[in-house]
């Protein structure tokens, strides 16, 4: 207790500014539920905490390659954890080719203490994306940076679907490694200002593949 455990591969993945907001928007939010019971009625539903949503352009040698939903979703987890809270954080990236078009989906986890200090990473074994009543399984997975993360491919078909299915809101679903106690689903919602900065991405990556083409 009172000992924070640094895990500098997960600290990478958001600053540390921000990082430190979120565990501060955390902690409170993990007492105010604690104190309201919410959540309680049902074992398996997770009470959204905090939900950081950022949009980011792609460049490859100065030109737009693609466009992601980046997030950072804190959650009252009563699935796995007795209401604790965890971190998940990742994004989905799509890419617009002349041969051809892909997305990117990549998860890491992280729990809380309750004293509100980062624990050590847990394993996401799969993840996927939900949107109305379809499930969208990724094609491949890939190799991730961060070892215990998850990251995968969905290929030209499912990419294109969920570029016009999953914008503004989807769901990340996903796997926690040997807990045989079902997926947790998260919503993520772009909307606002993300979502006009999101729009006018897609359009600038699609606008730039159509002039290269003969």
């Amino acid at each position: 207790m009172g000992q924070t455990h640094k895990h500098p591969d997960l600290r990478a993945h958001v600053n540390d500014h921000r990082a430190s907001a979120l565990f501060a928007r955390l902690g409170f939010l993990v007492g105010v539920l604690f104190a309201l019971s919410v959540g309680s009625t049902n074992a398996y539903a997770q009470s959204i905490l905090v939900r950081d949503i950022t949009i980011k352009r792609v460049a490859v040698a100065g030109a737009l390659s693609g466009c992601s939903v980046n997030f950072d979703v804190g959650y009252q987890d009563h699935t796995h954890r007795p209401g604790l809270a965890s971190l998940v954080s990742g994004g989905v990236t799509w890419y617009v080719r002349p041969l051809g078009t892909w997305a990117t989906l990549k998860v890491v986890g992280q729990d809380i203490s309750e004293a509100m200090a980062p624990l050590s990473p847990f394993h996401v074994t799969n993840a996927f994306i939900d949107v109305d009543t379809s499930t969208y399984l990724a094609d491949e997975q890939s190799t991730c940076e961060h070892p215990l993360g998850f990251c995968a491919v969905y290929r030209s078909e499912k990419a294109l679907q969920l570029m016009h299915r999953a914008i503004p809101a989807f769901i990340l679903g996903f796997h926690r490694q040997a807990t045989g106690m079902g997926n947790i689903r998260l919503p993520i919602v772009v909307e606002g200002p993300q979502l006009k900065e999101l729009a006018e991405c897609i359009d600038t990556l699609a606008g730039g593949v159509s002039s290269e083409q003969p």
